[in-house]
């Protein structure tokens, strides 16, 4: 084997190892990266669920004020004869 045969394989394998390396890295970076989301979804999740949770209380409390609503009448106009009288 020649001296630029021997140097033109060495390149080569170099070459190669930094190539591997790089693969390694941005392995690396993309599992990081992928981990980081899941993290975030599970934290959009729970914020969604709250939100969720927040509704339904709304809810309910419109659905109470409409029944109250219904029983009482409308509480402006109660108001206007309480203040009347």
């Amino acid at each position: 084997m020649t001296i630029l045969q021997t140097k033109l394989e060495t390149e080569r394998k170099i070459k190669r190892e930094v190539a591997f390396a790089e693969r390694t890295v941005l392995q690396t970076l993309n599992r990081n990266e992928v981990a980081k989301l899941e993290s975030d979804l599970k934290t959009l999740q729970k914020e969604l669920q709250a939100t969720r949770n927040c509704l339904e209380v709304a809810d309910l409390e419109v659905y109470t004020l409409k029944q109250y609503k219904e029983v009482y009448g409308d509480p402006e106009i109660l108001n206007k004869v309480v203040k009347v009288s």
